[in-house]
């Protein structure tokens, strides 16, 4: 996605400046983006300049749970199979049996259709994601403090359809390509 602005007129005077800029999310693959300015000088003299850019956006990239659970030594510093879930993942704390297991047990839930079992769903996923992110060699989507953030205000929120549409949305995240292997 890409979000342009739209330059007011401006007149600047000599020796000013004006910053533009473009921000967005490059997809997979080669990309160029030229820069344009137009002006005409005091003079009323017509000048532009140019400024082409090039880069390689990389797809994103995710290890499944399975991964991480055969893999403890690829675990990045700071996360050990048997540290607490609840350590992690504060709003855990709300599913007692869930917030002490550890982030090696956590990977091995297998979940079910009631809350809890949602609860144990995404915390699998959870915990897969927030190793990914933590990962250097890995190109995750999310950041760590956003998969954190993202999974307690799931879990605060007590609701099952919260629960799953973010569960969804780290699994597809977590099998997107493990670049480990």
């Amino acid at each position: 996605s890409v979000q342009f602005q739209r330059m007011p007129n401006v007149s600047l005077q000599p020796g000013e400046k004006m910053t533009c800029s473009l921000y967005g999310t490059a997809g997979p693959g080669p990309h160029r983006n030229l820069g344009i300015v137009t002006a005409k000088t005091p003079c009323g003299v017509a000048v532009s300049a140019e400024d082409p850019s090039h880069y390689f956006g990389r797809s994103p990239q995710g290890c499944a749970a399975g991964y991480w659970l055969s893999h403890t030594a690829a675990w990045p510093a700071g996360y050990v199979p048997g540290k607490a879930v609840q350590s992690v993942f504060r709003e855990s704390g709300r599913y007692p049996y869930l917030a002490m297991a550890s982030l090696g047990q956590a990977l091995g839930f297998t979940g079910g259709t009631d809350r809890v079992g949602t609860a144990s769903r995404l915390l699998r996923a959870a915990v897969a994601a927030v190793l990914n992110a933590e990962h250097a060699d890995i190109d995750y989507p999310r950041t760590p403090q956003q998969v954190v953030a993202e999974v307690n205000a799931a879990l605060a929120s007590d609701s099952r359809d919260a629960m799953l549409v973010l569960f969804s949305a780290l699994e597809r995240d977590n099998q997107s390509g493990c670049p480990l292997h």
